[in-house]
């Protein structure tokens, strides 16, 4: 889901009654679930960033009427885009890491049945007034009036939890640092191509990213022997082998690309932009 340029812009989401959103986040959160799945409206207020966990998901700030007071709630939503419309997977008001625990342990109790969206709507009040922001205010609320087993049984399950959300946070922040290598690495070969590229008055421009799904061999396109890629979109380039490629490096390098997402980079005289790209032939391609 891209985000409109102008904003705020209103975006029409589906709540799944039965899914987290409506059985854990709105009740504590902001007071309230719905009975069925439900259409919302909500005011998207800033771009929408895509999910480091979940590429297909994104994020941003916005705002909804509460059907239940009526009022304006300030949020930061997190939306899916399914084959019919968008989804709406989670809100919170506090941009805190807090909030991250808060949802797992929630949605973990709820699902033992510790938990219901009974107690999450009688607890809407004291998150309000900022005595139940963490995962472990929410345990202490629950645990009140419960049998020491219970209460046993809620804690562990708690930190059981917590300890797999801090590998999974770990994990994710492991991912990031080598995907900001790498995208250092990307940038330090597209320079050194660009430079090169200089050397013969000529310019090189990039494609936009895609998966690479096949690599031909010496097909003949315009009277000339051709390794051929095909990407995602079925767009197809072209590299004249016995000018760009006498030795292979280039085929068996994109050979060993085939299912990854790709930049493709084409070579233009500086005084004739186009005369190339515009006709799909490429020099190179990178991994990202």
């Amino acid at each position: 889901m891209k985000p409109d340029n102008m904003l705020p812009t209103k975006i029409k989401v589906l709540v799944k009654h039965q899914e987290h959103c409506n059985l854990d986040s709105f009740p504590l959160r902001f007071g309230f679930s719905f009975d069925r799945d439900q259409m919302i409206e909500i005011s998207q207020e800033t771009e929408a960033e895509p999910s480091e966990k979940y590429p297909n998901r994104w994020r941003f700030k916005g705002s909804m009427i509460n059907p239940e007071s009526g009022i304006l709630e300030k949020a930061s939503f997190v939306i899916v885009k399914t084959n019919s419309n968008s989804k709406i997977v989670t809100a919170w008001r506090n941009d805190q890491e807090t909030e991250y625990y808060l949802s797992e342990v929630m949605k973990s109790l709820r699902k033992s049945g510790a938990l219901t969206v009974i107690d999450l709507l009688g607890f809407h009040q004291k998150y309000i007034q900022g005595e139940l922001c963490t995962h472990a205010d929410l345990v202490n609320a629950l645990s009140t009036n419960k049998s020491s087993s219970e209460i046993d049984k809620i804690k562990r399950e708690s930190s059981e939890t917590v300890a797999k959300v801090c590998e999974e946070l770990e994990h994710i922040k492991i991912e990031n640092m080598i995907l900001k290598e790498e995208n250092i690495v990307l940038k330090n070969q597209l320079d050194k191509e660009k430079e090169q590229a200089r050397r013969t008055n000529e310019q090189v421009s990039t494609s936009a990213p895609n998966t690479l799904v096949s690599v031909e061999l010496s097909i003949i396109h315009n009277n000339s022997s051709c390794t051929v890629l095909t990407l995602g979109d079925n767009q197809k380039w072209y590299m004249v082998t016995k000018y760009f490629d006498k030795n292979g490096d280039v085929t068996r390098k994109a050979q060993s690309l085939i299912g990854k997402q790709v930049v493709i980079t084409s070579w233009d005289p500086i005084d004739e932009p186009g005369k190339w790209s515009s006709r799909n032939y490429f020099r190179n391609i990178y991994k990202i």
